[in-house]
């Protein structure tokens, strides 16, 4: 089983390109499942960083986050063909809590930072739409970020991201379809390497 991680700042097409690549290669024969992305489901229930506070909310999405992979991992991990395309991960939280927090974080939950490293074999940055103007700001209607505010969400995401060694960097581009293609390529060439390795 392989864990293929979306993560990006706001409006980079996240959702829009895991089912797309969801479905691509389910048609190349690979049994392929997708993991939500839990900030959005948390939102939906009317936690907020607002009533929340910051810590809280991001301690939420990350313990939800964390069992959801785990349940997916453990009922895939025999099936040596199957994908879990995972929108957003636990890196994330570094992109949203300043340092401290985020090592408190870790502390709290007993996970060590080389140990999230080790449960993802890929990650895909999809850069924000906000960095060519092209940012629509009800592309997820809970989530209400402006094009400033995306552009910094993007760049502490970037930041987070630069920490796991298999991270693969996909640009804004003018329209969804040539950045899906570019992600389908990058995922492309990670399966075909994993199995000449496995020969």
């Amino acid at each position: 089983m392989k864990r293929i991680v979306l993560m990006g700042g706001p409006g980079g097409g996240k959702s829009e390109t895991l089912y797309y690549l969801k479905d691509v290669f389910q048609k190349q024969g690979y049994s392929t499942y997708i993991d939500t992305e839990t900030c959005t489901d948390v939102l939906k229930s009317d936690f907020t960083i607002e009533n929340q506070g910051i810590y809280r909310f991001q301690k939420l999405i990350f313990e939800i986050q964390k069992a959801k992979e785990d349940a997916y991992v453990k009922a895939l991990k025999n099936q040596e063909d199957a994908i879990l395309f995972i929108d957003r991960c636990l890196y994330d939280h570094a992109g949203f809590l300043d340092h401290e927090d985020f090592l408190r974080l870790l502390e709290e939950e007993s996970v060590e930072l080389d140990s999230i490293q080790e449960r993802y074999d890929l990650i895909l940055f999809l850069e924000t739409s906000a960095k060519i103007e092209k940012y629509v700001q009800l592309s997820n209607p809970v989530r209400m970020e402006n094009r400033q505010e995306a552009l910094l969400s993007n760049a502490a995401l970037k930041k987070a991201a630069s920490y796991f060694p298999n991270t693969k960097f996909v640009e804004a581009q003018d329209t969804i379809e040539i950045k899906q293609e570019k992600a389908r390529q990058i995922v492309d060439e990670f399966l075909r390497g994993e199995d000449e390795t496995s020969r």
